[in-house]
């Protein structure tokens, strides 16, 4: 089965979890800075190759931003919110 969606999980402020679906331009950036460190990778060879399979990941999937409230954290409720999310697939 192919990767079609793709949860980044970040702290909110809100009370509510709220999951916001990334656009273009958003969603490589996204996957970019939540797969490896930009530092960490070579320049010539792991930049480049990161960037390529991040588009590739991006233009085959849906990324989705989930936030979730700082103060408390519920994992089975922001379980239960993606799950919601991931019906019909």
């Amino acid at each position: 089965m192919p990767l079609s969606q793709v949860y980044i999980l970040t702290p909110g402020a809100n009370a509510e979890t709220t999951i916001l679906l990334l656009d273009e331009v958003f969603k490589i950036e996204a996957l970019v800075i939540n797969t490896y460190h930009f530092r960490f990778l070579d320049g010539r060879v792991g930049r480049p190759m990161l960037l390529k399979q991040c588009a590739a990941v991006a233009k085959q999937a849906r990324v989705y931003q989930c936030s979730w409230s700082t103060e408390i954290f519920d994992p089975a409720a922001l379980a239960a919110v993606i799950e919601k999310d991931m019906v019909g697939l």
